[in-house]
């Protein structure tokens, strides 16, 4: 039960910071002008940044022409993976996608990204104050059991004091049962942290080959803990029993209390075999190469196009500990030494992107070819073999393909831009659960590099918790970007209000 009690606290107590994302800044040496004339759309208005300024005279630092925009912003490439919605710092207020196509909008020879770029957070049930009071009066019960139990083994009671503890024992086992799977349910953990390599993406632009080049290293991490059991946690195998069918009460050699029947079957007061805490989730990093151009153009605007090889390495983790593990905790770390299943796959994404005046659209197709990778053999888990439903996903983990279409409008001098995107089907991460975002932003661009650029967003998942997520961001001198996010939903613990997903990204990125 010891055991049972710091798992009911670590689930119910835990909060955190949640998904995270990456970014990479646009910059290069020198800046191109694209062609001219009716119907093009410049280098600057193809990133979603703004035109550059009339006269070739230096401003003072910090400052810009009246009436002119702000120099290039940051541009947004996180790593996508299945159930990962990205946000915070944009490309100027476009949807924080990663689409193949973005990277040819500009005409720059040469661009690399952020110098660090971590992210960091949490999501868990709603498990509130009336699970925490339920555990505590569960565990007051148990312990009022073994208390009698035990003074039973020294004194032999009277039938009515056993009628009353058998009463009280199979009270018990009905609450606990039912508490055991709310919890399932409803008291789980997820935590997830992301990062991507100095200096990512880097692109280069080829006249020869008429497109653009980009290289990309990041990696997400995740992990869910929740409580399992494939049947009731307890059954104590008394149902129905009275004190004339109890010969004596006992302390096993672990001082476990039991109950001997008449017949002499012994019945240990301790949870099933099959209770207990599983943890599931993987590591994925990702290597990717990929080519953008532009494929078309009118009066309208441009057409761009691109695809995007990715090399990933994965490891994915599945542990369990039972409540009536003798030790716990050197069980724990076998599990996660043990049931670890390391593989490499390959993805192909696809993406378009429109850009013209005043709006740009795209969509991307990620995933297409569906890569999957195995989970770790866990025929010598115990917990596993006891509760195989708990493991989320089956044997394999497929990256599911995903559509998704974005979209922004801009002011004229592109200072406010409003943007959105929508996954167009739901997918599933390495934990098991299931994601679909639509998500919107708004930002500003302010004309003075020390003024700090805001940006707020709303996404919100649409299948599973369908959980809402509202976010803030602001950028420093164009360089260093922070957001943060919270999650509509809350629940009570302590009789405060805690939100049920909470997450921050903090990156450096500046044109070099």
């Amino acid at each position: 039960m010891p055991c049972l009690r710091i798992v009911s606290i670590l689930l119910l107590g835990t909060a955190g910071l949640l998904p995270g994302i990456v970014l990479a800044e646009e910059a290069s040496a020198t800046a191109q002008d694209d062609e001219t004339g009716s119907g093009t759309v410049s280098e600057y208005e193809a990133d979603g940044g703004d035109e550059p300024p009339a006269s070739d005279s230096e401003q003072p630092a910090g400052e810009e022409p009246d009436g002119q925009p702000p120099d290039e912003p940051v541009l947004r490439t996180p790593m996508v993976l299945p159930g990962y919605a990205p946000f915070g710092a944009s490309q100027r207020g476009m949807p924080p996608v990663v689409n193949p196509a973005h990277p040819s909008t500009s005409d720059r020879r040469f661009r690399f990204g952020t110098l660090f770029d971590f992210g960091f957070g949490a999501e868990f049930g709603d498990a509130d104050d009336d699970f925490v009071t339920r555990v505590e009066d569960l565990f007051d019960d148990f312990e009022d059991l073994e208390e009698r139990a035990e003074r039973f083994s020294d004194s032999p009671p009277s039938d009515s004091e056993i009628d009353e503890f058998l009463d009280a024992l199979n009270a018990f086992e009905v609450d606990g049962n039912l508490l055991v799977r709310d919890l399932t349910e409803r008291a789980w953990v997820k935590l997830t942290a992301s990062a991507s390599a100095p200096l990512v993406p880097i692109a280069i632009r080829s006249d020869t080959l008429r497109g653009t080049f980009t290289l990309n290293a990041d990696g997400i991490l995740e992990a869910r803990g929740t409580i399992e059991s494939s049947d009731d946690a307890f059954d104590f195998g008394l149902q129905g029993t009275t004190s004339d069918d109890i010969d004596s009460f006992e302390l096993d050699d672990d001082d476990i209390p039991v109950v001997v029947l008449n017949d002499g079957t012994r019945r240990r007061i301790e949870p099933t075999d099959d209770a207990g805490v599983a943890v599931q989730g993987g590591m994925v990093g990702r290597a990717g190469i990929g080519y953008a151009r532009e494929v078309w153009r009118n009066q309208g605007g441009r057409l761009h196009a691109g695809t995007t090889f990715n090399f990933f390495h994965t490891t994915l983790v599945r542990g369990g500990v039972l409540f009536n593990d003798d030790d716990p905790g050197d069980t724990a770390r076998d599990e996660f030494e043990e049931n670890q299943e390391a593989s490499i796959g390959f993805g192909l994404d696809l993406g378009v992107a429109w850009l013209s005046d005043w709006y740009s659209a795209g969509a991307t197709f990620r995933n297409i070819n569906e890569p999957s990778f195995d989970y770790p053999d866990t025929g010598n888990s115990d917990f596993f073999n006891s509760n195989p439903q708990a493991k989320r996903n089956g044997s394999r983990w497929r990256m599911e393909r995903q559509l998704t279409l974005e979209g922004a409008l801009h002011t004229s001098d592109r200072r406010w831009i409003a943007s959105g995107s929508l996954d167009v089907n739901a997918v599933t991460d390495t934990t098991g659960d299931d994601y679909q975002w639509v998500s919107i932003l708004g930002s500003y661009e302010p004309g003075r590099t020390w003024v700090p650029s805001p940006r707020a967003g709303l996404r919100k998942n649409l299948t599973r918790e369908k959980l809402t997520y509202i976010s803030a961001g602001l950028s420093f001198f164009r360089a260093l970007h922070l957001d943060v996010a919270s999650s509509l939903e809350s629940i009570t613990l302590d009789d405060r209000s805690v939100p049920r997903g909470l997450q921050a990204n903090l990156a450096l990125g500046r044109r070099f």
